[in-house]
Protein backbone atom coordinates (compact mmCIF):
# COMPACT_ATOMS: atom_id res chain seq x y z
CA UNK A 1 0.00 0.00 0.00
CA UNK A 2 1.70 2.96 -0.86
CA UNK A 3 1.11 5.70 2.05
CA UNK A 4 2.85 9.56 2.52
CA UNK A 5 2.46 11.16 5.85
CA UNK A 6 3.34 15.00 5.96
CA UNK A 7 3.68 16.22 9.47
CA UNK A 8 3.60 19.66 9.64
CA UNK A 9 5.48 19.76 13.51
CA UNK A 10 5.31 23.76 13.98
CA UNK A 11 2.40 25.27 12.43
CA UNK A 12 -0.71 25.33 15.44
CA UNK A 13 -3.43 28.24 15.03
CA UNK A 14 -4.24 29.74 18.24
CA UNK A 15 -6.86 32.25 17.43
CA UNK A 16 -4.42 35.38 17.37
CA UNK A 17 -2.49 33.65 14.78
CA UNK A 18 -4.72 32.81 12.31
CA UNK A 19 -6.23 36.66 13.19
CA UNK A 20 -2.33 38.50 12.87
CA UNK A 21 0.20 35.97 10.98
CA UNK A 22 -2.01 34.50 8.26
CA UNK A 23 -3.13 36.84 5.61
CA UNK A 24 -6.55 35.43 3.93
CA UNK A 25 -4.63 36.25 0.46
CA UNK A 26 -2.74 33.18 1.10
CA UNK A 27 -4.06 31.06 -1.45
CA UNK A 28 -3.30 27.12 -0.93
CA UNK A 29 -5.87 25.36 -3.04
CA UNK A 30 -4.22 21.84 -3.51
CA UNK A 31 -4.13 21.59 0.23
CA UNK A 32 -7.57 23.09 0.48
CA UNK A 33 -8.64 20.73 -1.39
CA UNK A 34 -7.05 17.67 0.76
CA UNK A 35 -8.71 18.97 3.55
CA UNK A 36 -12.15 19.46 1.82
CA UNK A 37 -12.37 15.46 0.92
CA UNK A 38 -10.28 14.21 4.18
CA UNK A 39 -11.59 12.79 7.24
CA UNK A 40 -10.34 14.12 10.36
CA UNK A 41 -9.53 13.15 13.83
CA UNK A 42 -8.02 14.92 17.01
CA UNK A 43 -4.77 13.73 18.27
CA UNK A 44 -2.81 14.70 21.59
CA UNK A 45 0.47 15.12 20.26
CA UNK A 46 2.09 14.38 16.83
CA UNK A 47 4.93 13.08 18.47
CA UNK A 48 3.06 10.65 20.52
CA UNK A 49 1.01 9.56 17.36
CA UNK A 50 3.90 9.09 15.12
CA UNK A 51 6.25 6.89 17.63
CA UNK A 52 2.70 4.57 17.78
CA UNK A 53 2.04 5.09 14.02
CA UNK A 54 5.77 3.27 13.68
CA UNK A 55 5.35 0.64 16.31
CA UNK A 56 7.05 2.69 19.02
CA UNK A 57 4.80 2.51 21.32
CA UNK A 58 7.26 1.75 23.92
CA UNK A 59 8.46 5.54 24.04
CA UNK A 60 5.30 7.20 23.17
CA UNK A 61 4.61 7.55 26.52
CA UNK A 62 8.01 9.08 27.13
CA UNK A 63 9.00 12.87 28.29
CA UNK A 64 10.52 13.84 24.44
CA UNK A 65 13.87 14.67 26.58
CA UNK A 66 14.18 11.43 27.78
CA UNK A 67 13.72 9.78 23.96
CA UNK A 68 16.49 12.25 22.81
CA UNK A 69 18.64 11.37 26.02
CA UNK A 70 18.22 7.81 25.32
CA UNK A 71 19.13 7.41 21.60
CA UNK A 72 22.10 9.70 22.65
CA UNK A 73 23.27 7.36 24.88
CA UNK A 74 22.90 9.55 27.86
CA UNK A 75 21.12 9.57 30.97
CA UNK A 76 17.64 10.08 30.84
CA UNK A 77 17.41 11.64 34.55
CA UNK A 78 17.09 15.07 34.87
CA UNK A 79 17.33 15.72 31.02
CA UNK A 80 15.48 18.29 29.67
CA UNK A 81 15.40 19.81 25.93
CA UNK A 82 16.82 23.23 25.39
CA UNK A 83 15.54 24.89 22.26
CA UNK A 84 16.96 28.13 21.16
CA UNK A 85 14.39 30.88 20.58
CA UNK A 86 14.37 34.31 19.72
CA UNK A 87 12.23 36.84 22.15
CA UNK A 88 10.40 40.25 21.37
CA UNK A 89 9.71 42.23 24.41
CA UNK A 90 6.49 44.47 24.20
CA UNK A 91 4.92 47.08 26.25
CA UNK A 92 2.79 44.88 28.33
CA UNK A 93 4.36 41.28 27.85
CA UNK A 94 7.12 39.17 25.48
CA UNK A 95 6.51 36.69 22.86
CA UNK A 96 8.57 34.45 20.87
CA UNK A 97 8.84 36.06 17.63
CA UNK A 98 7.05 34.91 14.00
CA UNK A 99 10.01 32.99 12.93
CA UNK A 100 11.02 32.85 16.67
CA UNK A 101 12.39 28.98 16.69
CA UNK A 102 16.07 29.33 15.42
CA UNK A 103 18.24 26.67 13.72
CA UNK A 104 21.40 27.10 15.21
CA UNK A 105 24.12 24.98 13.10
CA UNK A 106 26.22 22.31 14.99
CA UNK A 107 29.34 23.97 15.21
CA UNK A 108 27.03 26.67 17.35
CA UNK A 109 25.64 24.39 19.24
CA UNK A 110 29.34 23.63 20.59
CA UNK A 111 29.94 26.92 21.48
CA UNK A 112 26.38 27.23 23.32
CA UNK A 113 27.81 23.98 24.77
CA UNK A 114 31.18 25.01 25.64
CA UNK A 115 30.03 29.15 27.22
CA UNK A 116 27.30 27.03 29.31
CA UNK A 117 29.91 24.59 31.01
CA UNK A 118 32.12 27.73 31.51
CA UNK A 119 29.44 29.71 33.44
CA UNK A 120 27.10 27.02 35.14
CA UNK A 121 29.94 24.77 36.35
CA UNK A 122 29.25 20.82 36.16
CA UNK A 123 26.15 20.49 37.94
CA UNK A 124 24.61 21.69 34.79
CA UNK A 125 25.24 20.99 31.25
CA UNK A 126 24.49 21.33 27.42
CA UNK A 127 23.90 18.20 25.15
CA UNK A 128 24.58 18.79 21.47
CA UNK A 129 22.29 16.90 20.30
CA UNK A 130 20.37 15.81 16.91
CA UNK A 131 18.06 17.93 15.26
CA UNK A 132 17.47 21.56 16.48
CA UNK A 133 17.31 21.88 19.77
CA UNK A 134 20.05 21.22 22.70
CA UNK A 135 19.51 19.17 25.85
CA UNK A 136 19.76 20.45 29.05
CA UNK A 137 21.35 17.67 32.07
CA UNK A 138 20.86 18.78 35.39
CA UNK A 139 17.66 19.85 35.76
CA UNK A 140 15.14 19.00 38.19
CA UNK A 141 13.21 15.45 38.03
CA UNK A 142 9.34 16.47 38.47
CA UNK A 143 6.62 16.35 36.06
CA UNK A 144 6.56 20.31 35.45
CA UNK A 145 3.89 21.24 33.28
CA UNK A 146 5.72 22.74 29.74
CA UNK A 147 5.06 23.53 26.75
CA UNK A 148 6.31 23.31 23.12
CA UNK A 149 7.58 26.02 21.37
CA UNK A 150 6.40 25.25 18.36
CA UNK A 151 2.92 26.30 19.96
CA UNK A 152 3.90 30.07 21.31
CA UNK A 153 5.10 31.38 17.74
CA UNK A 154 4.12 35.29 17.82
CA UNK A 155 2.37 34.47 21.16
CA UNK A 156 2.75 35.57 24.51
CA UNK A 157 4.54 33.39 26.57
CA UNK A 158 3.32 34.38 29.84
CA UNK A 159 1.11 31.83 29.93
CA UNK A 160 3.28 28.64 28.99
CA UNK A 161 6.27 29.18 31.64
CA UNK A 162 7.35 26.14 33.56
CA UNK A 163 4.56 25.73 36.33
CA UNK A 164 2.55 22.74 38.08
CA UNK A 165 4.74 21.47 40.46
CA UNK A 166 6.77 23.04 43.36
CA UNK A 167 10.24 22.82 41.69
CA UNK A 168 8.88 24.32 38.82
CA UNK A 169 10.55 27.55 39.35
CA UNK A 170 14.10 25.75 39.64
CA UNK A 171 13.44 25.88 35.70
CA UNK A 172 11.79 29.52 35.46
CA UNK A 173 14.98 31.19 37.16
CA UNK A 174 17.40 28.89 35.06
CA UNK A 175 15.67 30.09 32.10
CA UNK A 176 16.09 33.87 33.59
CA UNK A 177 19.84 33.07 34.18
CA UNK A 178 20.30 31.72 30.36
CA UNK A 179 18.87 35.15 29.23
CA UNK A 180 21.43 37.08 31.15
CA UNK A 181 24.19 35.12 30.10
CA UNK A 182 23.20 34.74 26.37
CA UNK A 183 22.36 38.93 26.62
CA UNK A 184 26.31 39.37 26.46
CA UNK A 185 27.40 36.09 24.95
CA UNK A 186 30.21 36.22 22.51
CA UNK A 187 28.05 33.93 20.19
CA UNK A 188 25.42 36.26 19.88
CA UNK A 189 28.23 39.00 19.03
CA UNK A 190 29.07 36.76 15.98
CA UNK A 191 25.68 35.94 15.15
CA UNK A 192 24.81 39.56 14.83
CA UNK A 193 28.10 40.91 12.37
CA UNK A 194 26.65 37.83 10.67
CA UNK A 195 23.38 39.46 10.20
CA UNK A 196 21.99 36.22 11.91
CA UNK A 197 19.14 36.83 14.81
CA UNK A 198 20.05 37.01 18.22
CA UNK A 199 19.54 33.70 20.45
CA UNK A 200 17.22 35.52 23.56
CA UNK A 201 17.12 31.95 25.10
CA UNK A 202 17.26 28.25 25.73
CA UNK A 203 13.38 27.43 26.06
CA UNK A 204 13.77 24.93 28.73
CA UNK A 205 11.16 21.89 28.11
CA UNK A 206 10.32 17.92 27.31
CA UNK A 207 11.46 16.58 30.61
CA UNK A 208 9.77 14.64 33.39
CA UNK A 209 10.37 11.82 35.67
CA UNK A 210 11.60 8.78 34.55
CA UNK A 211 9.47 6.42 33.33
CA UNK A 212 10.15 2.09 34.17
CA UNK A 213 12.94 0.82 31.46
CA UNK A 214 11.93 -0.66 28.61
CA UNK A 215 11.08 -4.54 28.47
CA UNK A 216 12.81 -5.13 24.84
CA UNK A 217 13.30 -3.49 21.72
CA UNK A 218 11.42 -0.47 20.82
CA UNK A 219 10.56 -0.64 17.22
CA UNK A 220 8.45 -3.86 15.83
CA UNK A 221 8.65 -5.16 12.57
CA UNK A 222 6.70 -2.17 10.10
CA UNK A 223 8.46 -1.28 7.52
CA UNK A 224 8.84 2.63 6.88
CA UNK A 225 10.72 5.54 5.62
CA UNK A 226 10.92 8.54 8.23
CA UNK A 227 12.77 11.62 7.28
CA UNK A 228 12.84 15.14 9.11
CA UNK A 229 14.80 17.58 10.95
CA UNK A 230 13.16 17.59 14.44
CA UNK A 231 15.34 16.67 17.42
CA UNK A 232 12.16 13.73 18.38
CA UNK A 233 12.44 12.88 14.62
CA UNK A 234 16.48 13.00 14.44
CA UNK A 235 16.21 10.90 17.72
CA UNK A 236 13.52 8.14 16.60
CA UNK A 237 16.28 7.99 13.42
CA UNK A 238 18.65 6.83 15.62
CA UNK A 239 16.49 4.60 17.63
CA UNK A 240 16.01 2.51 14.61
CA UNK A 241 18.38 -0.49 13.77
CA UNK A 242 18.86 0.62 10.32
CA UNK A 243 21.45 2.31 8.32
CA UNK A 244 21.99 6.08 8.25
CA UNK A 245 18.51 7.15 6.88
CA UNK A 246 18.10 8.23 3.47
CA UNK A 247 17.82 12.70 2.70
CA UNK A 248 14.84 14.14 2.44
CA UNK A 249 12.68 13.83 -0.83
CA UNK A 250 13.26 17.56 -2.12
CA UNK A 251 9.27 16.67 -3.64
CA UNK A 252 6.35 14.28 -4.31
CA UNK A 253 7.93 13.76 -7.63
CA UNK A 254 11.09 12.62 -6.03
CA UNK A 255 9.73 9.96 -3.96
CA UNK A 256 10.55 6.88 -4.73
CA UNK A 257 6.81 5.26 -3.73
CA UNK A 258 7.59 1.97 -2.64
CA UNK A 259 6.68 1.66 1.11
CA UNK A 260 5.19 4.13 4.04
CA UNK A 261 6.83 6.91 4.05
CA UNK A 262 6.60 9.97 6.95
CA UNK A 263 7.98 13.08 6.38
CA UNK A 264 8.26 15.87 9.18
CA UNK A 265 8.35 19.46 7.83
CA UNK A 266 8.67 23.04 9.68
CA UNK A 267 6.72 25.92 7.37
CA UNK A 268 6.47 28.55 10.51
CA UNK A 269 10.01 27.90 11.41
CA UNK A 270 12.31 25.98 8.84
CA UNK A 271 14.18 26.36 5.49
CA UNK A 272 13.19 28.15 2.90
CA UNK A 273 11.85 25.36 0.79
CA UNK A 274 9.49 24.19 3.62
CA UNK A 275 7.61 27.01 3.55
CA UNK A 276 3.96 26.27 2.86
CA UNK A 277 3.88 27.80 -0.51
CA UNK A 278 6.54 25.56 -1.32
CA UNK A 279 5.14 22.80 0.02
CA UNK A 280 1.94 23.75 -1.78
CA UNK A 281 3.59 22.99 -5.13
CA UNK A 282 6.30 20.40 -4.57
CA UNK A 283 3.80 18.09 -2.33
CA UNK A 284 0.57 19.39 -1.80
CA UNK A 285 -0.23 19.23 -5.54
CA UNK A 286 1.53 16.56 -7.04
CA UNK A 287 0.12 14.03 -4.40
CA UNK A 288 -3.74 15.17 -4.97
CA UNK A 289 -2.83 14.86 -8.78
CA UNK A 290 -1.73 11.17 -7.68
CA UNK A 291 -4.42 10.65 -5.60
CA UNK A 292 -6.74 10.88 -8.36
CA UNK A 293 -5.04 8.82 -10.51
CA UNK A 294 -5.25 6.29 -7.74
CA UNK A 295 -1.11 6.09 -8.03
CA UNK A 296 -1.09 6.93 -3.87
CA UNK A 297 -3.47 4.69 -2.17
CA UNK A 298 -3.27 7.30 1.44
CA UNK A 299 -2.11 10.62 2.22
CA UNK A 300 -2.34 12.00 5.88
CA UNK A 301 -1.50 15.45 6.85
CA UNK A 302 -0.90 16.16 10.17
CA UNK A 303 -1.10 19.34 12.08
CA UNK A 304 -2.66 21.86 14.45
CA UNK A 305 -3.63 18.29 16.79
CA UNK A 306 -5.36 16.71 13.97
CA UNK A 307 -4.89 13.98 11.19
CA UNK A 308 -6.46 14.32 7.97
CA UNK A 309 -7.16 11.35 5.73
CA UNK A 310 -7.25 11.54 2.06
CA UNK A 311 -7.68 8.18 0.19
CA UNK A 312 -7.90 7.93 -3.33
CA UNK A 313 -10.52 9.08 -5.51
CA UNK A 314 -11.63 10.69 -1.91
CA UNK A 315 -12.60 13.45 -4.24
CA UNK A 316 -15.91 11.54 -4.92
CA UNK A 317 -17.15 13.65 -2.29
CA UNK A 318 -18.48 16.49 -3.73
CA UNK A 319 -20.95 17.22 -1.48
CA UNK A 320 -18.76 18.65 1.21
CA UNK A 321 -18.78 22.14 1.14
CA UNK A 322 -15.91 23.95 0.30
CA UNK A 323 -13.93 25.96 2.75
CA UNK A 324 -10.91 27.73 3.57
CA UNK A 325 -7.81 25.57 4.38
CA UNK A 326 -7.38 27.50 7.22
CA UNK A 327 -10.87 26.49 8.44
CA UNK A 328 -10.48 23.60 7.86
CA UNK A 329 -7.03 23.18 10.03
CA UNK A 330 -8.12 25.34 12.79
Amino acid sequence: MRRLTLILSDLYLPADVVRESFPTTLELPALQALLRFAESRRIADWRTWLSRELGAGAVADWPIAHVSALAAKLPVEGTWMATPVALEARLDHVRLRNRGLLRVPSDQQEALQREFTRLFGQELGLEVGGGTSLMLRGGPEADITTVDPARLLDSDIALALPGGAKVAGELRRLGAEIEMWLHSSPLNASREKARQPRISSLWVWGGGVKRPELPGPIFGGARFQLHGTDAYVSALQQLMDTATPTPTPLSFPAWVRQESTFIEFAPMSGAAGESLLDLEQKWFAPARDALSKGELDLLRVVANDKVFEVRRRSAWKFWRRRRSWLESLA
